[in-house]
């Protein structure tokens, strides 16, 4: 029931155009695990677009939008693996220091202008 609810909902979202799968362009380090019955089960391409700081893409043979529950030793492994790769790529280079960093300039660069 849910993957055949779940695969029809996708569809229809992506035949109606709405902007909800569009790439959003996230730039902090990400690691993605894509489970084959998600309602959308994104393409490398797409996540490549959405996350331009993609350290880590794992495309699992099993699961769905309630991986943790169906699939919880592949969740796991998938998640302790993304998070060792997201912490030792930025370990290596530092650009979880320096988007932080970024981001909190850009913040209180905007609350500045909002109070002004």
């Amino acid at each position: 029931m849910g993957d055949r609810h779940g695969h029809l909902l996708g569809a229809s979202l992506l035949e109606n155009n709405l902007a909800f799968f569009d790439p959003k362009h996230i730039t902090i380090p990400v690691a993605v695990s894509v489970f084959p019955d998600e309602i959308y089960a994104a393409p490398r391409t797409w996540t490549e677009q959405a996350y331009p700081n993609l350290i880590y893409f794992n495309k699992l043979d099993k699961g769905g939008h309630f991986a943790a529950w169906e699939q919880p030793t592949l969740f796991r492994r998938g998640t302790s693996r993304g998070l060792q790769t997201v912490a030792r790529e930025t370990a290596d280079s530092g650009k979880m220091n320096h988007h932080l960093a970024d981001k909190q300039t850009t913040t209180k660069t905007k609350t500045r202008k909002e109070n002004i």
